[in-house]
């Protein structure tokens, strides 16, 4: 008798596994198929004619033309002196005085960070 429960249990936990690799393995297969759709979106020559590079971006890496801004990592009080956002150092409080750092390129929005607004720490957001 208990070896049947033993070998009922050794099923359940196969499938159970297999299930959750079933899934990995589709996840995959679509993270790989969105990459490939993004990428033959993407004029890989005019991207690199208009100063970018193509390197995949976000929590799925997948692949974007990533343009840096002239005036990357220049300090300022407010987004309107930046190309980009204005982002406010890790150490900020929200509601605190203080100044930042322009968005070094097109895609330098992944992660958690603050911004400035008229010289004032703003609650940001979280981007994967």
């Amino acid at each position: 008798m208990s070896s049947i429960r033993a070998l009922t249990v050794l099923i359940v936990v196969c499938l159970v596994c297999g299930c959750s690799s079933w899934r990995d393995w589709q996840m995959q297969k679509s993270v790989e198929r969105s990459r490939s759709v993004a990428l033959a979106k993407i004029d890989q020559e005019q991207c690199k004619a208009e100063g970018g590079v193509v390197r995949g971006v976000g929590m799925f890496g997948t692949p974007a033309c990533v343009k840096p801004f002239q005036d990357a990592g220049k300090v300022c009080s407010d987004k309107s002196e930046c190309r980009g956002l204005c982002m406010a150092p890790e150490s900020s409080i929200v509601g605190s005085r203080s100044t930042g750092a322009c968005q070094k390129d097109t895609h330098d929005i992944y992660g958690c960070y603050n911004n400035i607004e008229s010289g004032a720490v703003v609650a940001g957001i979280c981007l994967d």
